[in-house]
């Protein structure tokens, strides 16, 4: 699949975490990559006419088993609730989006609980950059509450391991619910 176009781009919430690229029919096409993943790659406007952003290729199967490796790793870590672990997952750039372990807890636990206790997963396309530094895993969670959300995990290759730089898709199907304050009617 040709790309055409991405620019760097990385904010300093938790929306980085999510967002980072769009899905097209299980297909993706990457919008913005993490500094530290776009450090390979060329530049390119989306104004410019120039279609000469990376090309995603399926991922050799070494590598796509090392993707998986640190996507479960980190969804166990999550389960058995040590967020310190889990944090060793995720790419440098998204730690510092991160104050505390806590923090990264309180952000999964409310806003993307089917990652924080899954019950399975189901892997779709592995793709990768042609330097395979960058890959995409197109994912199905089911989490322990029976709601099953499609996501998209970008993993950049950071000191020998594939670590999280971010995942679209995932947020919490469920109704958010504030409570009324029963002395305001």
């Amino acid at each position: 699949m040709r790309l055409k176009s991405f620019a760097l781009v990385l904010t300093a919430s938790a929306c980085a975490l999510f967002g980072i690229f769009t899905i097209t029919n299980y297909g993706v096409r990457l919008d913005r990559l993490t500094t530290a993943a776009a450090q390979t790659e060329v530049q390119s406007s989306p104004n410019s006419g120039d279609n000469s952003g990376p090309t995603l290729t399926p991922a050799k199967p070494a590598v796509a088993k090392a993707v998986k490796a640190s996507i479960i790793a980190q969804l166990n870590a999550f389960k058995k609730d040590d967020y310190a672990k889990a944090s060793i997952y995720q790419s440098s750039l998204l730690r510092q989006n991160f104050t505390s372990a806590d923090a990264f807890r309180s952000m999964m636990k409310t806003q993307y609980p089917e990652f924080a206790s899954y019950k399975s997963i189901s892997f779709g396309p592995i793709e990768t950059t042609s330097d395979k530094k960058a890959v995409e895993a197109a994912v199905k969670l089911t989490g322990t509450d029976g709601y099953t959300v499609a996501a998209v995990y970008l993993m950049i290759m950071e000191n020998g391991l594939y670590r999280v730089a971010g995942v679209q898709g995932g947020a919490s199907p469920h109704p958010i619910v504030i409570p009324m304050d029963p002395a305001v009617s």
